[in-house]
Order: C-alpha cells, then sequence, then structure tokens
C-alpha cells in the first residue's frame, strides 16, 4: 500500500529526473492537451468533467511537488546541523506560502464569478461615503425611491417571463421572429431593472463596512437600501436561470443578440457568474447579518418601509437557495467558464487550419465544370438580388462543411445595371442607385467604377466585392430569387454592403457581427426587422448557436416549394455529369434532390 511518504518519495524522484523547465510547464502542458481533447468533443458527453479532472489532477500533482519535496528531505535528514536545518525550515516556509498563493489563485479562478462580482460592483472594494448629513438624507430618500420601484418593475417582468415558460424553452432554431422580438422585450425590461438596482447597490455598498454601531439603527437606511437591491438581483436572476435550465442557444441569444445585437454583451452569462460568486454569497450573508439581531423599522419613510418588509419576506429563500443549490452554481459557471477559455484559446489554431486548407484541391481535375460562355450565359439570366450557390468537387474544405451545397453569395449586377432595376423605387427619393451609393457609400462606389464587380461575398479574409466568375465558375451552380419587392431587396443589399470588409468569421457565431460566413451574411442581409420584409430560413445548431449553411438555403426552397410558404424562386441549376465532365441545366426536381445529396459525393 502506497502511504503518503511513498508519494512524496516519488515526486522528489520525478522533480530530480526531469529539469525545472518540464516541471514548471508540466500543468501548463497537460491542461492545454486536456482543453484540446475537449474541444473536439472526443470525451462527449463529459468533456467539461474531464477538462476539470485533469486540470485539477495536474495542478495537485504541481503543488504536492513544489511544496512537500523539500518537507520530506527536512524530516528525514537527523544529521544536519542547526544551521542547514534552520535555512530548510525558510525554504520549505517560502515553496509552501508560494504553493498556497498559487493554490488560492486556482480556486478563485475555479469561480469565475468572483471576477465579475468585483468588477461590476466596484463599490465592494472602493469606499464611497457621503459626508454631508443633508446630502446624505437627500439621496437615501430618493434611492429608496428608485430602489422600490426597480424592484417592483424587476419582480412584474420576472413574473411576465416565467408565464411565457413555454416560449422560454422552446427550440430557438424554430421560433417566429415575433417570438424572438417578444424575448428580447422581456429581457430588456429585466436587465434595464437589474442595471438600475446595481447602480443604487454600489453607491450604498461601502457602509456595509462600517462599525458595529449600524446595529443601533444609525445609518441602517443605506444597509436596506443595499441588501434589498443585491438580493432581488439575486433572486430574479435565479428564477430565470432556473427558467432557462441550460437552454445554451437562447442563453447564447441573450447573452449576443441576434443580427440587431440589441443587448449588452455577455449580460445573461455576467449575470449567472455573479450568482455563483462565493464574493456575492459572504456579502449577501454579511448582509444578512445585521438583520439577525433585532427588529428595525424606519416609520417615517414609507418606502424604506417596504424595502425592509422585501428583505424579510426573501431571505430565507436565499439562505435556502445557497444551501441547496450552491455546488451546482458554481460547478456550471465553471464549466461555462472553461469551455470559454477553451475556446479562446484554441480559435487561432482553429483558424489557422482552415486558412491553410481553404482552396485546396485533391482532384484528378483542374479545371471547373461552369466557365467561360456558361457564365455569360448565367449573368443574362440575374437580377440584383439573387442568391447564388456553388459546389466545387474535391475541395479539402467541403468535408467540414455540412451538406452538398458549399458556398453562397448575393448577385448585385454592375452600377449600371443597379440603375435600371432600381429606378424611381421610393428609398432612391429621385436618385439613382449608384447616385444614392455615392453619397452614402463612397468606398462601396469607388470600388465599383474601380473594379466593375458584381457580386458580394464573405470570403476568406472578408465580405468582399468580386467578379460572378469568383463564385460561378464552379461544377455545380444555383441561382434563387427572394419572392420581395424591390424596395425590401435594395434594403437587403445596402445592409449587405455594411457588412463590407467584415472579416471571415472562423468561430462560426450567427450571433455576433465580429465576422460573417457565406450563407451568414445572406441570413443577416435578409433578416425580417422594422424597415424591411425578409426571409424565413431554418436554422441549424452549431456550437450552442444557430447556424445557417448554404445547404439549408436548398432545403428552404425545397421544404417550402409549392406551398403558402415559398418565398424564392429557382432561376437556373447547373448540374454535373463528372463521369462525362460536363455541366448541364437540371430541372426544378432535380435541384429540390440537391439538398439532400451527400457531402461525400466528390
Amino acid at each position: 500500500m502506497i502511504t503518503f511518504s511513498h508519494l512524496i518519495h516519488i515526486l522528489k524522484k520525478y522533480k530530480k529526473k526531469h529539469n525545472k523547465f518540464y516541471f514548471i510547464t508540466f500543468p501548463v502542458t497537460q491542461t492545454i492537451i486536456a482543453l484540446i481533447i475537449a474541444d473536439f468533443k472526443l470525451t462527449e458527453p463529459y468533456s467539461a468533467e474531464f477538462e476539470f479532472f485533469i486540470i485539477i489532477l495536474c495542478w495537485g500533482i504541481f503543488l504536492l511537488i513544489l511544496i512537500f519535496s523539500d518537507f520530506y528531505d527536512l524530516i528525514k535528514k537527523n544529521c544536519l546541523t542547526g544551521i542547514e536545518r534552520v535555512k530548510m525550515i525558510l525554504i520549505f516556509a517560502a515553496k509552501s506560502t508560494l504553493g498556497i498563493f498559487l493554490f488560492l489563485v486556482f480556486l478563485f479562478l475555479i469561480w469565475p464569478g468572483n471576477f465579475v462580482f468585483i468588477i461590476r460592483n466596484p463599490g465592494w472594494i472602493v469606499s464611497k461615503f457621503i459626508t454631508n448629513e443633508e446630502q446624505y438624507k437627500k439621496e437615501v430618500y430618493s434611492d429608496s425611491t428608485y430602489a422600490l420601484f426597480y424592484i417592483n418593475e424587476l419582480e412584474l417582468t420576472t413574473k411576465e417571463i416565467l408565464k411565457e415558460e413555454e416560449l422560454f424553452k422552446k427550440n430557438f432554431t424554430q421560433m417566429t421572429e415575433i417570438e424572438k422580438d417578444k424575448i428580447s422585450g422581456l429581457w430588456m425590461r429585466f436587465i434595464d431593472y437589474v442595471s438600475g438596482l446595481r447602480y443604487i447597490q454600489n453607491k450604498y455598498v461601502s457602509y456595509s463596512s462600517i462599525k458595529e454601531s449600524l446595529k443601533n439603527n444609525e445609518n441602517v437606511e443605506s444597509i436596506i437600501i443595499e441588501a434589498s437591491c443585491l438580493l432581488a438581483k439575486v433572486k430574479n436572476t435565479y428564477e430565470i436561470v432556473e427558467l432557462l435550465n441550460n437552454n445554451k442557444i437562447l442563453e447564447n441569444y441573450l447573452n449576443y443578440g441576434y443580427v440587431t445585437n440589441i443587448f449588452p454583451r455577455n449580460e445573461y452569462f455576467f449575470l449567472k457568474q455573479e450568482l455563483g460568486s462565493i464574493l456575492n454569497i459572504y456579502h449577501l450573508k454579511k448582509l444578512f447579518s445585521y438583520f439577525d439581531n433585532g427588529n428595525f423599522s424606519i416609520s417615517d419613510n414609507m418606502e424604506m418601509n417596504d424595502l425592509l418588509n422585501y428583505i424579510n419576506s426573501n431571505e430565507i429563500y436565499i439562505r435556502e437557495l445557497y444551501e441547496g443549490r450552491k455546488f451546482d452554481l458554481y460547478s456550471e459557471n465553471f464549466f461555462e467558464q472553461l469551455d470559454k477559455f477553451t475556446n479562446f484559446i484554441l480559435s487561432p489554431a482553429r483558424k489557422s487550419i482552415m486558412i491553410t486548407l481553404t482552396g485546396i484541391e485533391y482532384g484528378p481535375r483542374k479545371n471547373k465544370l461552369i466557365s467561360g460562355n456558361e457564365i455569360k450565359n448565367i449573368e443574362k439570366m440575374l437580377s440584383p438580388g439573387d442568391i447564388l450557390l456553388r459546389r466545387n468537387k474535391w475541395q479539402v474544405t467541403n468535408i467540414g462543411i455540412p451538406g452538398f451545397w458549399t458556398h453562397s453569395g448575393i448577385y448585385t449586377g454592375s452600377l449600371q445595371k443597379l440603375d435600371e432595376y432600381f429606378a424611381g423605387i421610393e428609398s432612391l427619393d429621385g436618385l439613382k442607385f449608384s447616385e444614392y451609393l455615392q453619397q452614402n457609400y463612397k468606398k462601396i462606389y469607388d470600388y465599383y467604377n474601380d473594379n466593375n464587380p458584381s457580386v458580394i461575398e464573405s470570403i476568406a479574409p472578408c465580405v468582399s466585392l468580386t467578379a460572378l466568375s469568383n463564385i460561378a465558375e464552379s461544377d455545380f451552380f444555383a441561382v434563387l430569387r427572394p419572392e420581395l419587392s424591390k424596395e425590401d431587396i435594395f434594403k437587403a443589399i445596402i445592409k449587405a454592403y455594411e457588412f463590407y470588409q467584415t472579416p471571415y468569421d472562423y468561430s462560426f457565431d450567427f450571433f455576433t457581427d465580429d465576422g460573417l460566413i457565406c450563407s451568414e451574411l445572406i441570413s443577416k442581409s435578409y433578416y425580417t426587422d422594422d424597415t424591411k420584409r425578409g426571409l424565413n430560413f431554418y436554422y441549424n445548431e452549431y456550437e450552442n448557436k444557430p447556424i445557417l449553411y448554404p445547404n439549408d438555403i436548398a432545403k428552404k426552397f425545397a421544404v417550402d416549394y409549392g406551398t403558402d410558404k415559398e418565398e424564392l424562386d429557382l432561376v437556373v441549376f447547373y448540374d454535373a455529369m463528372d463521369i462525362e465532365e460536363s455541366s448541364f441545366i437540371n430541372s426544378v426536381e432535380a435541384f429540390i434532390q440537391s439538398s439532400e445529396r451527400s457531402k461525400w459525393d466528390f
């Protein structure tokens, strides 16, 4: 049986055998390996648990070696002189201090909500005393009124959200725009009231550190205000977290918004992290302790009495919540933060690999089946706003893209064609399209004059204006025309122009506009909003976020064809017979079937 001393002896030998650099980097390298394994989902459905186990194990071994290897020498070498023994004791004390410090730092990292709590509640560290008594009374009276208003409105908003339980648990990719708008409105109200409470709380948070005299009703109003604000935030946030119950797509929606980016970034994530923060729990308990040894009443301030009643009626609920759900909140927050950290660490490597693979072909044929005169014939059929779909055989990147169709873009045509097509529409207010472009998007106007592009598409490295041949010179090609008014198509093209030179999105994140993939450009350009009618796509799911692949655009046509939901017309479909190395125009039925073809059809 291996005893603790045996374990220390083994670790000591390990430390001597390996150089210091390897020893120091051991937990770091093993952690990175764990993150990579989890990122590729090789241990699903226990990826997060696997990461956690490896990280704890590696850092645990590191700390054991660091602290106890010298302690083993100290207790075994009785022949040491007094000075030598004192020197070893000092070395051991220094290493133990360093090891304990590193361990505490690591524990702090395990619960990243502590960072969130400090960042979003600066008053917890920085005291902000109001020295003028008259100013203090004025502020307290005003803030107690605002605090009560925010709490009541937050409670009402939470109740409305809970009434929509079925909506909030619905698959996000199947939601209508009306349903998304309803969720957006409720969530905006929720975070508005939470932000108001946080602002008031941070004004009074320093008072909870004042002397024991607070228990004798001196400045107790400030404690009531702070405690009620913090309690309301915790209570209502917890109820929302329980409602979503790890509905990750909706959580990401509340963090980023969709298309319009109407929400503060990562707001849901921060609220959830605060909920599981050790410092947050400690602070709540500290506040509650002021009310444990007596009954307080503020007879001349009705709002303050209402706030006190709110604390008394919810204190037990909050205490029981943290007793029953403490570990769950910690672990959920840790794994969520670990997942974000993994994506942050590995995204550069993922991007580098994808850039390397882009454009690589391994087939026997170099020339595309559609080229030259066929592209000229295709262009004669096109109108501004048409959606273009493409597939090339034998491309390495086809392996990583689900479905048969692998790339998409939007046809705009030349400036002359744009002038002719949109002549007289209301949005131009008497201008030609080219004149409107020159006034509002001069950079794009100049590019049209210098290069005469006819397509806007998202390709590496960014959203670009290109020639039709750039996308149409291919093995398979299709054109879909939105059944929308010229006004709506005009607004869709203008929206696409607004994304010009936006970087390619190697994270495939439809919840942000920091980068766009090809089909994301189409999705966001043809998004329905208050100013225009758009297209209703059917989204897939990727890493807990909705995504639209090029093949999904073809599937939309197939699903909607011949129904009252039909929003796209097929202009042309160039199919191919690789054996004969030729392309040909095929039927609507063949195009419908193409969306079901295998991605492995090289």
